[in-house]
């Protein structure tokens, strides 16, 4: 399976442009092993670690907004917040997984 979609870029729209910048991943290649090479594991604390610190993060924020406010966070402003984030660990996730992938 190959990606050729980010090779014409004459009917981008601006949808491609902002996933080409934002997903962006090392121009390097990906290296080819061989079919004898360990494969690489990756521990499972690690990840459910990655999990709550990253979901934690937008949690804490809007504790510490009622813990000075003594109101609750808006809706609107709560969903900005949890979707901002998302997106946020979205893209730095993907960004970080090229990375490897490259290595």
């Amino acid at each position: 399976m190959k990606s050729t979609w980010r090779t014409d870029k004459t009917g981008w729209t601006f949808d491609h442009h902002l996933v080409s910048i934002l997903y962006s991943g090392p121009d390097k290649k990906a290296p080819v092993y061989q079919k004898t090479d360990p494969l690489p594991v990756l521990a499972q604390w690690s990840v459910d670690l990655w999990v709550i610190l990253w979901a934690a993060f937008p949690m804490v924020l809007q504790w510490l907004y009622i813990a000075v406010t003594g109101e609750n966070i808006p809706a609107v402003a709560a969903f900005v917040l949890y979707w901002l984030t998302f997106q946020g660990n979205a893209i730095h996730e993907v960004r970080i997984l090229a990375r490897l992938g490259s290595q």
